[in-house]
């Protein structure tokens, strides 16, 4: 076989190599940025659901200090009638 031929053989196969390289580059790309976005959801979430539980328990809390109050009045009212 020729150099030239040979030459030209290869190079097609260098060419088919690259491109198919190329093209598992581009979908890996696109992996990565679905990932990414991926990511940026999961920790959108994170963040609403954290702030979330933060204001239920605030809420909470308000809710029982106001049940608190209310009982300590109900004890000395008693207390004052006694």
């Amino acid at each position: 076989m020729p150099v030239d031929e040979a030459v030209e053989i290869y190079k097609e196969q260098v060419k088919s190599a690259f491109e198919s390289l190329t093209e598992k580059e581009s979908d890996i790309q696109e992996m990565e940025q679905e990932q990414k976005e991926s990511i940026s959801g999961v920790q959108e979430e994170s963040h609403s659901l954290q702030s979330q539980v933060t204001s239920q328990f605030a809420e909470l809390h308000q809710i029982l200090t106001e049940k608190e109050q209310r009982l300590l009045g109900d004890i000395r009212e008693k207390r004052r009638r006694l």
